[in-house]
């Protein structure tokens, strides 16, 4: 404020009241919009009418007729909370356009009462024309394609998608990208809340260019307003997302990250496993062990997330199997908790790098660890394995002539490798 200002403000309570209203509401409001609801949407449905709370083409016309019905039986979807919010980002290119209406049709081929557990909301967008659509996903009501070879993807249409659309928004070449993910990932958090959201970014990924374009820091903090605490899963079905470089970048608003260091399969996720893990009513009988209190259900998932994409390219009961057979042959893939990672990994490397770079000022201990990041395993997207890495340089350092010199070195090589253990 100028001197001017000052005075007007001083001698005019009114304005000064109004400008510290404006200005307290304006920071305040992002915190305060909207309560979050406290009981559960099954509080408001009884056993037996369950199924009734679904999308039916018999009673529903389209999704809005659907929400009609939903609020005549007192279910404000907005104002109650399921166990799970699944949020699907789709960016289409040409050659990912069938495989993304396989993975719907394979997110549609899911237990009949999965709504109860979760809301799967998916949005699709297409670069070349910028359609933009919105779909609730439900239990398919018609049987579904058969999915098992290239061919049969290749034959699947739009019209196969039994779902309803709940939005189509026009194109607008000014409206960027980044845009239009955060405006879904805001409206979806608002409109469906749930204990845990998981959010699948599904497309062509290229690391750090992907963060940047979209902006996903940004959208993230966003969505840990609106809900009052991180983003449980953030899940990339897209190729070079999980270096522990772009992991730092979005950990302070997720609680889990997961995803490929290398290239994935156009195959992309077993959406039907994934799904019905998810929603499943039982324990599975193998459970696996969990870090975490057994009843935190984003801890289960986020480590189940990486064994069923494994599981999908299994040479003998892979569901992708015959869609991507050579995929074994490189697949990767992580779940990593962003708390461990930010607290223990990036501390434990920031301080092993400072020790390198004291060691690396004799030229031949520059030339000894230049020569082992050149030989250490490389992803196709040029990122090297940290693991390896660690372990090459301890293994070079402890025959040393002089292994007391490089102690200090060795313990922060281990403490990192420790950390990267309790990380991933």
């Amino acid at each position: 404020m100028t001197a001017n200002t000052r005075y007007r403000a001083k001698n005019h309570p009114f304005i000064y009241v109004l400008a510290l209203f404006l200005i307290t509401s304006w920071t305040q409001a992002p915190s305060s919009w909207g309560k979050i609801p406290s009981l559960p949407c099954s509080y408001f449905w009884t056993e037996s009418e369950e199924k009734s709370y679904r999308f039916d083409t018999k009673q529903d016309s389209n999704y809005s007729s659907f929400l009609t019905r939903m609020k005549s039986k007192n279910l404000f979807r907005e104002k109650c909370l399921k166990p799970w919010t699944i949020l699907l980002s789709m960016q289409i290119t040409p050659d990912l356009e069938k495989f993304a209406i396989a993975n719907l049709v394979q997110l549609e081929n899911q237990f009949e009462e999965a709504h109860i557990k979760a809301d799967i909301i998916v949005q699709t967008e297409e670069p070349a024309s910028r359609r933009v659509q919105r779909f609730h996903v439900f239990p398919a009501k018609e049987p579904t394609p058969k999915i098992t070879h290239v061919q049969d993807v290749s034959s699947l249409e739009w019209t196969q998608i039994q779902s309803p659309v709940i939005s189509e928004i026009s194109p607008n070449p000014f409206i960027p990208a980044r845009k239009r993910l955060g405006s879904f990932v805001e409206w979806t958090a608002t409109t469906y809340p749930s204990q845990n959201l998981m959010i699948v970014f599904w497309g062509h990924g290229s690391g750090w260019k992907t963060l940047s374009e979209f902006n996903l820091r940004t959208i993230l903090a966003r969505a840990q307003v609106l809900r009052k605490k991180p983003v449980e899963i953030l899940a990339w079905d897209a190729c070079y997302m999980q270096s522990l470089e772009d992991i730092t970048e979005i950990a302070p608003w997720t609680r889990y990250v997961c995803g490929s260091e290398d290239i994935e399969s156009y195959a992309g996720y077993d959406y039907k496993d994934l799904i019905r893990f998810i929603t499943r009513t039982e324990p599975a009988p193998k459970e696996p062990p969990l870090r975490t209190h057994p009843d935190d259900l984003a801890t289960g998932v986020a480590f189940a997330v990486p064994l069923i994409y494994q599981a999908a390219f299994d040479q003998h009961s892979g569901t992708h199997r015959y869609l991507d057979p050579q995929m074994t042959q490189t697949l990767t893939g992580s779940a990593v908790q962003s708390e461990t990672l930010l607290q223990k990994l990036v501390p434990a490397v920031n301080s092993l790098a400072s020790a390198l770079i004291e060691y690396t000022k004799d030229p031949q201990h520059w030339s000894r660890v230049k020569s082992l990041l050149e030989t250490t395993p490389t992803f196709r997207g040029g990122t090297r394995d940290l693991g390896s890495f660690l372990m090459n340089l301890a293994t070079t350092l402890q025959p040393d002539a002089n292994p007391l010199k490089n102690r200090d070195l060795l313990e922060k090589i281990f403490e990192t490798c420790i950390a990267l253990n309790e990380a991933v």
